[in-house]
């Protein structure tokens, strides 16, 4: 009996040596398999992150104006294009407030470019301190920009189109040799009615801004209904 327990404890023994290795074994393979986990995982992290980044910084690139920071102009006829439908769906008003910046080649040959790149932004600061958040403002030209108004009377875009021009023409831009720099717009307004095409719309904006430009500059011509 001795013997064989003897026997038997060592049998068990052995057998609980050989569970606690295949344990040991199994513990550090889980050890190894959480660590590979936890470093895939934040490589993967951190590859999402670098993909997301370039997702946007792609965005930025087909959709924002790199100068201005606003819509440049393939973003402006998209966004505009999906207002006009959802008017016209709705039975909305739409409007489009087309805009020319005044002499503005003179400005960049007599001051240069960048001081002409400067006016470009003083100007979407302004409009862009004027306009709300569901207006789509972009730049379709060198000076040329757009703002497309959902759901707004003409009468409260006429206001609008108002406030952007006189701050325009009592903006003082103040240049290194202490030069005072001042500017103005003129403007075109036009609205839906019964067009069913962006591109008409901006056609009579155009019209309407070329009789601006051509009648003094510094003005709004609107369409009247």
């Amino acid at each position: 009996i001795y013997i064989f327990n003897f026997i038997v404890s060592i049998v068990l023994f052995f057998v609980f040596c050989f569970i606690y290795k295949n344990q040991y074994l199994i513990q550090t393979r889980n050890d190894v398999l959480n660590k590979e986990v936890t470093r895939r995982t934040r490589q993967l992290d951190k590859a999402f992150r670098k993909l997301k980044d370039k997702n946007k910084e792609l965005y930025t690139l087909a959709h924002i104006d790199s100068l201005t920071k606003i819509r440049n102009r393939r973003s402006f006829f998209i966004e505009s294009e999906e207002a006009l439908n959802s008017a016209i769906k709705n039975d909305k008003n739409l409007c489009i407030l087309m805009i020319d910046l005044d002499y503005f080649k003179l400005i960049n040959d007599k001051y240069g470019h960048a001081i002409g790149d400067k006016v470009l932004i003083e100007f979407c600061f302004i409009v862009n301190s004027i306009i709300d958040d569901g207006t789509i403002f972009g730049r379709i030209g060198g000076e040329e920009f757009c703002i497309t108004f959902f759901d707004k009377d003409i009468e409260i875009v006429e206001n609008i189109a108002e406030k952007i021009r006189n701050n325009c023409a009592s903006k003082q831009i103040i240049l290194e040799n202490n030069e005072i720099l001042n500017f103005t717009v003129s403007m075109g307004l036009s609205c839906r009615d019964n067009f069913d095409d962006i591109d008409k719309i901006l056609q009579k904006s155009d019209e309407l801004l070329y009789e601006a430009k051509e009648t003094g500059r510094n003005r709004l011509i609107r369409v009247h209904r």
